[in-house]
């Protein structure tokens, strides 16, 4: 999962920057190169040399009412935004085709007699998810402080993204396995096994080092982005994602004997992306700057560096210190100050 890197200051006025980067007329589309993606979108009239900044947001207005949007759709806006709102709307059009897509895949097996027996089970699941979702877009949202960001739509970016997060472990979770029930041929990504233990202790020391708000708000919002209720949050996280861990290890014996083991390899693929999600403290999402990407552990990191990474907190004080170290390209570099 690729990870979206915002070049802005944190907690700065976000939607100013990007709209003034986009107006610049070296970012103007040419004619030629503009595509129809889908009957119903406004297109250019062909005697201009190039559209401008007007004309991008009449296309993407036109998109983004569409009743359907396709993949096309989200591409366009991606690629052409005016400003950070159309990102966001483009990651929760991305999550709306992945939740349809694996419903798509449901419904399709449950016109199969022999599976219909599964539904419940999905059903089930899909209740323990929601449960999870919630209550990890909660503490993520306490304890990034979110909601004290100056920008309305820059906000919109770490709500879509921890959106994103969570849809991506269902993803993980159950796709290869559908796809297989469904007669498909799933792409099959396996990695070291994870266990429980491994996120319990990532969980704890994330719970540890949270910290009070330390602007200055009013007491309300001292109380609620304090310490305590940032930690409280996360255990409410922790013990909902404990409970759909363990719905589906009981699920799994009830599965179809051929699917079965791509079910358990989704089981071990996002627990993988949850503790590498906890040993990044949350800092991998949303806007982040360079210094942090320094520092955070990528998703597509080899199995021997998820061991070999510690938290983000111990990476982010190393470098700290040796921050001005040339050769410092990743977390990696700071291994070699490690005690």
């Amino acid at each position: 999962m690729t990870r979206r890197i915002y070049p802005i200051v944190f907690l700065t006025v976000v939607s100013l920057f990007l709209t003034n980067s986009c107006t610049n007329k070296n970012n103007a589309i040419s004619v030629e190169t503009a595509r129809e993606y889908a009957t119903d979108t406004i297109m250019v009239a062909e005697t201009d040399s190039v559209i401008d900044d007007d004309v991008i947001q009449q296309m993407i207005d036109s998109i983004q009412s569409k009743e359907k949007i396709t993949q096309q759709d989200i591409d366009f806006v991606k690629e052409h935004f005016i400003w950070d709102g159309d990102l966001a709307w483009c990651i929760n059009m991305e999550n709306k085709l992945k939740y349809d897509n694996l419903s798509i895949m449901r419904k399709k097996l449950y016109k199969n007699q022999k599976a219909s027996k599964l539904a419940p089970l999905f059903a089930e699941e899909q209740k323990l998810f929601e449960k999870y979702k919630e209550a990890c877009k909660n503490a993520f949202c306490t304890c990034q402080e979110v909601y004290l960001i100056g920008s309305g739509t820059g906000r919109s970016l770490f709500m879509s993204d921890i959106e994103d997060e969570c849809c991506h472990q269902l993803m993980l979770a159950d796709e290869d396995m559908l796809m297989q029930l469904c007669g498909e041929k799933p792409v099959v990504e396996s990695h070291q096994k994870i266990t429980p233990p491994m996120i319990t202790k990532a969980y704890a020391i994330m719970i540890e080092v949270q910290n009070d708000c330390d602007n200055d708000n009013s007491e309300e919002a001292q109380k609620e982005y304090s310490r305590e209720n940032k930690q409280n949050l996360l255990r409410k996280e922790q013990k909902a994602w404990n409970q759909w861990m363990a719905y589906r290890a009981t699920m799994s014996e009830k599965i179809p004997a051929e699917a079965r083991k791509y079910f358990e390899n989704g089981t071990n693929n996002v627990m993988r992306h949850k503790l590498i999600q906890l040993k990044n403290q949350y800092a991998n999402i949303g806007m982040i700057g360079n210094d942090v990407t320094l520092c955070t552990l990528p998703y597509d990191c080899s199995d021997k560096g998820l061991m070999e990474y510690s938290s983000f907190d111990h990476v982010w004080s190393i470098y700290e210190h040796h921050s001005g170290d040339p050769k410092w390209a990743d977390w990696r570099r700071s291994l070699i100050y490690d005690e």
